[in-house]
């Protein structure tokens, strides 16, 4: 499951609320192998109407900016450079870029929140 937001897949603690998945419509997310793997987590997949890009807004806000991040991979001599730079990108997504509605990155804000519940605990 390498696609989507792992942090929000993989949080330990949920407050009593249900997990979403906003995947686009593409058929890999379709799949029972990747359909199971989100139920034995228990996450639930959140689809939008085809063709209705505004129901889905914070995925596509991020795949438009991982576009900008990225860059254009016609650029890559290889399958091999383009993966290296898809894994760091998202590492940059999520260590280091200021999420507005965070004011920090998800990472820092994943470790706070853990650190917090283990307080509480």
């Amino acid at each position: 499951m390498a696609t989507g937001n792992p942090v929000a897949i993989s949080r330990p603690h949920s407050g009593g609320r249900k997990f979403e998945y906003p995947p686009d419509n593409g058929r890999e997310y379709g799949s029972k192998v990747f359909t199971g793997a989100l139920a034995e987590l228990g996450v639930q997949i959140s689809r939008s109407r085809k063709a209705s890009p505004w129901e889905n807004g914070l995925q596509e806000s991020f795949y438009s900016q991982f576009k900008v991040d990225l860059g254009d991979p016609s650029r890559f001599k290889s399958l091999g450079e383009l993966v290296y730079e898809i894994h760091r990108t998202v590492w940059i997504y999520n260590h280091t870029r200021i999420h507005s509605a965070l004011k920090m990155p998800p990472f820092m804000f994943t470790t706070r929140y853990q650190k917090l519940l283990e307080k509480v605990s």
